[in-house]
């Protein structure tokens, strides 16, 4: 039952994570979320790499808890951000100016000095 093992070696990775997720948990919680997420995990994943983003930073996040809070950054936040910041509609705003502010929003929770911020107890998990 190799997929079995994999979900508890995933739970077990957890322990040296602040804010950590296994694939299926950012899977389920993204496929969810409304409005809807505008990044699956390869275009996520492809935008990251070509603006030099890091997708995890140990204790803080795996890149799981960041794929999920930025999706849920922008799912809840991105067009406020195009009415107030960028004063344009949303979907004029090019992926390489919106990407890295909705990563410095997530990092922000992510790497919350406070630590007041636990991905795991938002999405009830």
């Amino acid at each position: 039952m190799p997929a079995e093992a994999q979900e508890w070696i995933d739970k077990l990775s957890s322990i040296k994570w602040c804010n950590y997720l296994t694939p299926k948990e950012a899977e389920k919680i993204v496929s969810k979320m409304v409005p809807n997420a505008p990044w699956s995990r390869d275009v996520w994943k492809n935008a990251m790499q070509s603006l030099g983003l890091p997708m995890e930073e140990e204790p803080y996040f795996n890149s799981c808890a960041l794929w999920t809070e930025m999706n849920k950054q922008y799912s809840d936040h991105a067009q406020t951000m195009a009415d107030k910041v960028w004063k344009k509609p949303l979907n004029t705003i090019p992926a390489e100016e919106i990407v890295p502010v909705i990563h410095a929003f997530a990092l922000d929770l992510l790497k919350d000095k406070d630590k007041n911020y636990c991905i795991r107890s938002y999405f009830n998990l």
